[in-house]
């Protein structure tokens, strides 16, 4: 899989709350190779508040909304990270919209 790099707006970066050895259950599965694959499926998703990360193989993405956030049990271990958004740009919207996102499988 393959995602395809966008234009960045002026004056506005996605900002990300990470915190280490920390997860929560009910997130969606999602196919990514990368941390920064991860985030930008995440981007994508109009609904998407935030991703679970694993930090070693085999890799994994989970992303989360505010429901399934804020009204499930949080987990610890040392081999995940949690990224919670804290600002998306306007431009996501766009990506959203699938405008600037472009995936491809191989």
């Amino acid at each position: 899989m393959y995602v395809a790099p966008f234009p960045i707006v002026p004056d506005c970066e996605e900002e990300w709350e990470i915190t280490q050895g920390t997860g929560t259950v009910g997130g969606q599965f999602v196919r990514a190779e990368s941390t920064t694959e991860c985030l930008a499926l995440c981007l994508a998703d109009p609904y998407c508040t935030a991703v679970d990360i694993s930090n070693q193989a085999p890799f994994f993405c989970f992303l989360h909304s505010n429901d399934s956030l804020h009204n499930n049990e949080v987990y610890f271990s040392e081999f995940i990270s949690q990224h919670v958004l804290l600002n998306r740009c306007p431009c996501t919207l766009r990506l959203a919209k699938g405008f600037q996102l472009i995936i491809m499988q191989e």
